[in-house]
């Protein structure tokens, strides 16, 4: 299993804290309101196309692969809200 490490930003960190998205998963709020998302998968690319679903209110941390494949290619949030 390989860690996957992201990070969200303070607007949606509530509405990801309300589901359980992975029975391995792990949250932690930072102090300027992000939320660091750890999670341990057998390919990191199985969660590829759900940080970059988010936007410009998720990076890809940890690994650095899926970091440079998330890179700047995230397409426009799928919530209008946003």
């Amino acid at each position: 299993m390989k860690e996957v490490v992201l990070l969200f930003h303070p607007f949606i960190a509530l509405m990801i804290e309300e589901v359980r998205w992975h029975p391995t998963q792990t949250l932690k709020r930072e102090r300027d309101g992000h939320l660091l998302f750890t999670v341990k998968v057998a390919e990191p690319r199985e969660v590829l196309w759900w940080v970059m679903s988010w936007g410009d209110k998720a990076e890809a941390l940890h690994p650095p692969e899926l970091r440079e494949k998330a890179g700047k290619n995230s397409p426009e949030p799928h919530n209008p809200l946003f």
